[in-house]
């Protein structure tokens, strides 16, 4: 078993003495949780985890400096459900962001995109410029991964 930290800003940190190989101590893994704030029934001295917020680097910045974190943003796709099959944030400078998405085209509809652009402008704020682009492919990192909110202002 491990000791679960988190820090003022929700960052997890792990320590394990248990692991094959190296041991982790306060091992910075990338994620971000909220904590209740409660113990756990079970006597467990850990903390009781509310919510699961996303990755470090997983957020869009507003103009006001104001984060929008992935937990955030993973909701738009549940507006439509089944018309949009991968999304991706990027975000080009402090107040524009692309929106590049895949559509199911046999459901998505020139109304779906005027309901992503509304949602978008309603988390995002008027300051925000928001530009929406149905792609074919997003493409993924070196990792293999495809990053939900990629960043790209220096």
């Amino acid at each position: 078993m491990g000791i679960i930290e988190l820090e003022a800003d929700g960052e997890v940190l792990v320590t394990s003495f248990n692991t094959h190989g190296t041991p982790l101590i306060r091992y910075r893994v990338g994620d971000r949780m909220t904590s209740s704030g409660k113990t756990c029934s079970c006597g467990h001295p850990g903390p009781v985890i509310d919510s699961i917020d996303g990755r470090k680097r997983g957020y869009l910045i507003k103009p006001d400096g104001q984060k929008v974190f992935e937990s955030q943003l993973s909701s738009l796709v549940k507006v439509l459900p089944n018309s949009v099959e991968r999304v991706q944030y990027i975000q080009n400078s402090e107040r524009d962001i692309t929106f590049l998405y895949i559509p199911d085209w046999t459901r998505f509809s020139s109304e779906h995109e005027q309901q992503l652009y509304r949602f978008l402008k309603t988390l995002l704020g008027a300051d925000m410029q928001v530009s929406l682009r149905a792609v074919q492919e997003i493409p993924r990192e070196v990792s293999g991964k495809t990053l939900l909110v990629k960043q790209m202002m220096a």
